[in-house]
Formats: C-alpha cells, structure tokens, sequence
C-alpha cells in the first residue's frame, strides 16, 4: 500500500525539515521545487495553476507506481485539500496521511526570517487567518 503525506502548514512552519528529518523515504513534490524546476524562481506565483496541475499529476503517477510522496505545499485550504484527496481516491491502496506542521505564529515568524526565502510578513498573517485546521471526516 502506498501513502501520501499531505503537509499541512503555513509558509515557513517547517513542513520541508520535516520532510528531510522524518519522512526522506518518500518521493518529495514540492511547489516550491516545481516553480524552480519549471520557472527557474522558487519566488515565482503567477503560475500557481500550472504549478499544482504538475504536481497533482506526479503524484498520482508515484502512487499509482506503489510510491510513498510527501506532498508539500501549504494545503491551508479545507477545501482545497478536500478536493485533491477526492482525486486521489480514484487510486486504489493509498493511506492518505495529514502532516500538521503547526508551531506557534511567532516561531514561525522566527523561522521565516532566518529563511533563504522569506515570505512578507502580511502575506504570513494572511496565511494564519486563512488556515482551516484539518479533521477527519
């Protein structure tokens, strides 16, 4: 059986480390590699469509191959999540998994400042205001 681990988070909560430390096992598809890989600019948001249509479809091709993915992307939307996941049903065997990655507000504004890739502050704060916390249904 394969398993998809859905990170869920805001942008500099840390859902990457804990990839790299706990789950390095998995096939990593990552909008922000995806936006280097394609656009050439981890920074780049005008092709936000594009970017989770290419990932959507490795994913299902790592799963459909029997792969374990870790998928990273903030997912911060219920029902965004929702949606993808009643996508991912069509593939048979999958354990669908939630990463929750959710340290303090000012942690992560900690962590976003000593990023490489730091987020504008307002665009964090909207993030927080905008999370739906995941629930089993």
């Amino acid at each position: 059986m394969a398993r998809f681990y859905m990170a869920v988070g805001i942008a500099g909560a840390g859902k990457s480390t804990v990839y790299r430390n706990h789950y390095s096992f998995a096939e990593y598809v990552s909008s922000d590699a995806i936006r280097e890989e394609v656009y050439g600019d981890v920074n780049d948001q005008s092709h936000n469509e594009e970017v989770f249509n290419l990932m959507s479809k490795r994913t299902r091709e790592f799963l459909k191959n029997g792969a374990d993915v870790f998928y990273d992307a903030t997912n911060i939307s219920s029902k965004r999540r929702m949606g993808f996941l009643r996508e991912l049903s069509k593939i048979p065997n999958v354990q669908k998994i939630c990463v929750l990655v959710v340290p303090p507000f000012e942690v992560v504004k900690q962590q976003n400042a000593n990023r490489e890739r730091k987020v504008p502050e307002y665009a964090l704060e909207r993030m927080y205001r905008n999370f739906n916390m995941p629930h089993e249904s």
